[in-house]
């Protein structure tokens, strides 16, 4: 009995290490499918930034991690979750920009509007490549009052947008580096996502009447 015992111990280890050996095969191939994904994903759809300083409150707090959106999906739709107002600020631009329309599936970055909340890369500082977030106050095509100079006019020229910080005291926005370029643009900022008890939509809030306007 004690043979056929370790016999059995024995047969039974190693058909549990040759499960073991399988499962950890299996999930090595699905992290190794899955992985480029979830990076190309990361990449080019969706991303996270987490919210340093206070130039951004009450709207955002420091330490707080939103989603980001790096594309417009499915341009094509956009008459059907925009209002009028919004698809006819839209148009504007697009036509300041001199682009017509959107891809029909996947456009970068996203067409951005006023109001919208944003995360760019610092174009004051080269190096290191450091991200800020801001709110847009005027797009291409559109002509704005700086605030911290209200006498004089911006224009904004085409691919640039207008950014400036919701606490403007603490804020270091468009109104130092001037516009920035599109090309520095990583992404809409949609959602707080954490802590959970911050999470919430970040709205869209345009500017006060009389800062911008369209020439």
């Amino acid at each position: 009995q004690s043979i056929v015992y370790k016999l059995f111990s024995k047969k039974k280890t190693k058909r549990m290490t040759t499960l073991s050996a399988s499962w950890l095969s299996r999930s090595l191939s699905a992290i190794a499918l899955t992985l480029p994904v979830a990076v190309w994903a990361s990449d080019s759809l969706y991303s996270v930034y987490t919210v340093k300083g206070k130039s951004m409150e009450p709207s955002l707090m420091d330490g707080d991690v939103v989603l980001v959106r790096r594309v417009d999906f499915l341009p094509i739709i956009l008459p059907y979750i925009h209002t009028q107002q919004e698809l006819t600020t839209r148009a504007r631009l697009l036509r300041a920009e001199g682009n017509g329309e959107q891809a029909l599936l996947l456009s970068r970055p996203p067409l951005v509007l006023p109001g919208d909340v944003v995360v760019f890369a610092n174009p004051s500082r080269a190096f290191p490549n450091e991200p800020n977030i801001k709110r847009v106050v005027a797009v291409a095509g559109q002509v704005m009052r700086p605030q911290n100079r209200f006498r004089s006019l911006e224009t904004i020229p085409r691919f640039n947008i207008w950014v400036e910080g919701d606490n403007m005291e603490k804020s270091e926005d468009s109104n130092t580096f001037g516009p920035v370029s599109k090309k520095l643009l990583m992404g809409q900022a949609e959602r707080v996502v954490w802590p959970p008890s911050r999470w919430q939509r970040i709205k869209r809030v345009p500017p006060s009447e009389g800062r911008a306007w369209w020439m």
